[in-house]
């Protein structure tokens, strides 16, 4: 029963890819409001 640990990877990966991209989000939005 390996298929829970390749879920725990694949999710892993989808929370930082997701996460990586709110950071971009929220560097964005301070730099535009500095601006």
């Amino acid at each position: 029963m390996e298929t829970w640990k390749t879920n725990l990877e694949e999710t892993k990966k989808r929370y930082i890819d997701w996460w990586n991209h709110k950071g971009i989000i929220l560097k964005s939005g301070k730099t535009r409001r500095a601006a």
